[in-house]
């Protein structure tokens, strides 16, 4: 039962972990956009 539920802890710690990944490339592409924007501008 422990077992289990480390199990379900984990896999929802790893799904944040992936989505705080995808928010962060989501930005820096974002970021990184503007940048060159500027720079083009």
């Amino acid at each position: 039962m422990a077992q289990r539920e480390v199990c379900l802890k984990s896999a929802g710690i790893s799904r944040l972990l992936d989505e705080i990944s995808v928010a962060a490339k989501a930005a820096f592409g974002a970021l990184f956009a503007r940048l060159i924007w500027s720079v083009a501008n």
